[in-house]
């Protein structure tokens, strides 16, 4: 007769076999003892384990059901259970079971972090935190409650809070890929660029083929600007997991950064294959295609991503600019985009701080702060450079909030001016605006608009007394929070007001104010007394260069004989792009082969370019700022048409300041043709005006930083007034 072992002693026999890994030995094991024993609901429960890890769902449930059916009261199998129907998706199944393990034995801490992540799949991050908190309070050495905790507060924008947690895990577990990785994500959050890359190289020493690590660590090469090293991790991801659509969509950014404009658009369209709700790819593919002039498909991709992503104020921020460049919107249209914009994303948050008052003293120093994330050589820093030097600091106590991340020379030259600087890149909107009452601001000022990187929710919140926009959009914020907008005669004429969401101020003398660059070379002289021919020219972004934009040029090339046309911007380095520019203005009316294209050049090397233009032209109806700018200070007339938009009446408000408008402004695309043809005709005459054109400028209020510093303390000065009476 055959000695049959204890059941007891056969079962801790499987239990050491499936601990050892063992699982053919363990399976066997347990069915010994339910050929024993056919009710013994342990070896049934891990019965369901065993067929739970080997993908056997089915029959995963119906094993630990029997258990359940045996023994109801034993917490563990029904937080079994709920793992599985988990895996499975059936959420309602899960959160059952895990409310009945804790019912029986409330303690369970796998059950609340279980909990945890079921409410994440569901959209509840709150709730999910909620149950990882508990987690961990139950049992402090919960690495995994721990790395999910941190997950959630990342979620919420609590970024410190969510590296504290993700460091705790790591002292329990420090090999934890996963967590390094969580933490180098939040580290670049943060701005802690160096940081980031160390925790994802410790991550892929751990984990060498984590294609997400890879994928991340791209992230932060390309916002360090090395695009190189960039390329080569999200190639490495996409070799890993070549369906990563993450990945494949910040390969195409870079792309776009590089200029390399038809392979970003093959990168996103090939995320979206994968994905096809991902928002962002529609959002980055949207952007190549403004880039590349397609104003109409640009628009359509930005709408379904804000469609995919309504409540993203970043997403709806970038569908208002990209209508500002469309020439097929007009100024109604724009205007209730940007109103939309803000019932949307400024109404619901008006009232964190209802009844802020500061100081009302009307004499005191005005503490006035800046916010912006283009503190660099940037349109933002290049136009600021001149003006905060210049403040009074008996008048106003200048503090910058800065969203930059890897700073330049202009970021330091600003840093210097400024009595305060905050670097906001890791600070949520609800913790900026606290830190920014907290630091007791009287005067709030935006510079970025609905540009990319704006914190214009931070406004809404109203974390000071008198909130104001300036400089970086040249619009409506469409946000009610905001009780002024510093504009100019010129670009915002009288008549405009019905656009504004804010009260329009407009400053004497101009809004902008130029600061020339030191390392200008000097104005070359007229290229075309040499070459017998002129050349027009425009550096602009070519996303500003539409169709329309086109043919009116192309009409002005075929009044002017042998007339060229000189387009700089980074994309003209691919050939593609050359390309599809050249058939772009060949369908608009032109003559291809009198087209000249460029690519990026370093700035000094751009300024010295214009030694090669007679004459340049203002697209629209999103004008020259900068680049108007810097084209007049190297001897270069613009010849503009403003529109009614204010964007469009940029150039037309700097040569408002340098007496130009009979000489270069038109009111209507047959006067750009007279105007530019006639100009082209007279060249002593256009001589004349290059050579005088930089000491006008330096001696115009456009390049008068104390100008424009007095102008604004004075706007500063009579919105507090206001506000203490």
């Amino acid at each position: 007769m055959t000695a049959f072992p204890a059941i007891g002693q056969l079962f801790l026999d499987a239990l050491r076999q499936h601990g050892a890994g063992r699982l053919q030995e363990a399976e066997y094991l347990y069915r010994q003892v339910l050929a024993l024993e056919p009710r013994h609901a342990d070896s049934l429960h891990m019965l369901g384990m065993l067929a739970h890890g080997a993908g056997e769902t089915e029959q995963a449930i119906a094993l630990i059901g029997q258990a359940i059916g045996l023994r109801d009261d034993v917490a563990v199998y029904h937080l079994s259970l709920g793992n599985v129907l988990l895996d499975r998706g059936r959420l309602e199944g899960a959160a059952a079971q895990y409310q009945r393990a804790l019912t029986l034995q409330p303690g369970l801490a796998d059950a609340h972090n279980n909990l945890g992540i079921l409410h994440h799949a569901e959209g509840d991050p709150a709730k999910a935190a909620a149950h990882f908190e508990r987690a961990v309070a139950l049992r402090p050495d919960f690495a995994e409650a721990l790395t999910n905790l941190g997950t959630m507060l990342r979620t919420q924008g609590r970024l410190e809070p969510a590296a504290d947690r993700y460091r705790r895990a790591l002292a329990l577990k420090p090999d934890d890929a996963r967590t390094l990785n969580n933490l180098g994500s939040v580290l670049m959050d943060q701005g802690r660029l160096d940081q980031a890359a160390d925790r994802y190289h410790q991550a892929l020493a751990m984990a060498p083929d984590f294609a997400h690590v890879h994928n991340n660590l791209g992230t932060v090469r390309h916002r360090q600007g090395r695009f190189a090293e960039a390329v080569g991790h999200y190639r490495r991801a996409l070799a890993l997991k070549p369906d990563l659509a993450e990945a494949h969509d910040n390969l195409a950014t870079v792309f776009r950064d590089q200029g390399l404009l038809a392979e970003a658009a093959a990168g996103h369209q090939q995320a979206l294959a994968l994905k096809p709700d991902f928002a962002e790819a529609h959002h980055n593919l949207g952007l190549v295609r403004k880039d590349q002039g397609r104003l109409a498909e640009a628009l359509d991709e930005a709408r379904r991503a804000v469609a995919l992503k309504p409540d993203s104020a970043r997403l709806r921020s970038s569908l208002v600019m990209g209508l500002t460049y469309s020439p097929d919107v007009n100024e109604a249209a724009l205007a209730a985009a940007c109103q939309d914009w803000g019932r949307r994303h400024g109404l619901p948050l008006a009232a964190m701080f209802p009844h802020l008052v500061n100081r009302p003293d009307p004499g005191r120093t005005l503490r006035v702060g800046y916010v912006s994330s283009h503190f660099r050589r940037h349109p933002v820093g290049w136009l600021l450079a001149a003006v905060w030097p210049a403040h009074d600091r008996d008048r106003v106590s200048l503090q910058a909030y800065s969203g930059v991340v890897v700073e330049d020379p202009m970021t330091r030259h600003l840093r210097g001016a400024a009595s305060g600087w905050c670097d906001t890149a890791g600070l949520s909107d609800i913790d900026l605006a606290g830190r920014i009452h907290e630091d007791g601001i009287d005067v709030l000022v935006d510079l970025d608009g609905h540009t990319e990187g704006n914190r214009l929710p931070v406004f809404a919140r109203r974390p000071a007394p008198i909130l104001v926009s300036w400089l970086g959009h040249g619009h409506t914020t469409g946000l009610p929070a905001i009780d002024a907008i510093l504009m100019d005669s010129a670009t915002a004429p009288p008549g405009c007001e019905p656009w504004f969401t804010e009260e329009v101020v407009r400053l004497p003398g101009g809004r902008l104010c130029y600061a020339p660059p030191d390392d200008a070379p000097p104005v070359a002289p007229l290229p075309c007394l040499t070459r017998g021919a002129v050349t027009f020219g425009s550096f602009n972004n070519l996303a500003k260069v539409s169709p329309t934009v086109l043919a009116l040029w192309a009409r002005v090339l075929a009044a002017v004989p042998g007339a060229r046309l000189h387009l700089r911007w980074k994309s003209l380095s691919d050939g593609a792009e050359r390309t599809r520019l050249r058939a772009a203005f060949a369908a608009a009316g032109g003559d291809p082969g009198r087209l000249d294209l460029y690519g990026a050049v370093a700035h000094p090397a751009l300024l010295a370019a214009y030694g090669d233009i007679d004459l340049a032209l203002d697209p629209f109806p999103f004008g020259g700022g900068l680049t108007s700018c810097e084209a007049l200070w190297m001897g270069v007339p613009v010849v503009t048409w403003p529109g009614a938009r204010p964007l469009s009446r940029q150039t037309l408000s700097f040569l408002t300041a340098l007496d130009l408008t009979d000489d270069l402004v038109a009111d209507s695309p047959d006067a750009v043709i007279a105007l530019a043809a006639g100009l082209a005709a007279a060249p002593d005459r256009l001589a004349t005006l290059r050579a005088g054109l930089r000491p006008r400028m330096a001696a115009s209020p456009l390049c008068d930083g104390r100008r424009m510093a007095r102008a604004l303390e004075t706007t500063y000065r009579t919105l507090w007034h206001r506000r203490c009476a």
